[in-house]
């Protein structure tokens, strides 16, 4: 698919590219049965089933036979072509941290005065920062750790706002 940059102004192909282009980079609703949003389209999926788990979206560069995230235009080592691609679930805790700071979206602490912050390597190579679910002491490095979604606010529809964290493996 040729990004909707590259073509045209007024063509049938720009119009569907368009909506494929938007639809790729999650930049239309298509969660609204869930009641779930991501808080920042393009970086995860939001399944409409709550049993469903998320994926992060990345890229792959078949010519450096490597995988990346946040996705790229462009293989950042070769400058050649990627494709979208939904990353693994599950990974594995490389190091953590706990953060003595109000949570992203909020003014005070938590009830436990803090949160987790972790880094997990996913089997297709990168490796994720984001926010753990638990308390100090629930986490080790090397343990399996699993991708979530984590609500961070309510927009104006009452939807919930969301984003990506991990937790333990179940």
């Amino acid at each position: 698919m040729l990004p909707a940059a590259d073509l045209l102004p007024g063509t049938r192909q720009e119009l569907w590219s368009v909506a494929s282009y938007l639809l790729a980079w999650r930049l239309v609703d298509t969660t609204a049965q869930s009641g779930r949003i991501a808080l920042e389209p393009g970086y995860f999926t939001v399944p409409e089933d709550n049993l469903e788990p998320p994926r992060l979206i990345g890229s792959y560069s078949p010519e450096a036979e490597t995988y990346f995230w946040p996705r790229r235009r462009r293989c950042p080592l070769t400058g050649s072509a990627v494709t979208d691609v939904e990353l693994a679930n599950r990974g594995v805790l490389y190091s953590w941290t706990y953060i003595l700071v109000p949570r992203m979206g909020k003014l005070v602490f938590s009830e436990t005065g803090g949160y987790g912050v972790g880094q997990v390597d996913l089997p297709e190579g990168p490796r994720i920062q984001g926010p753990l679910l638990g308390e100090q002491g629930d986490w080790e490095i090397g343990m399996p750790m699993a991708l979530t979604l984590m609500p961070v606010g309510t927009d104006k529809e009452g939807r919930s706002l969301v984003t990506y964290a991990f937790e333990v493996a179940r």
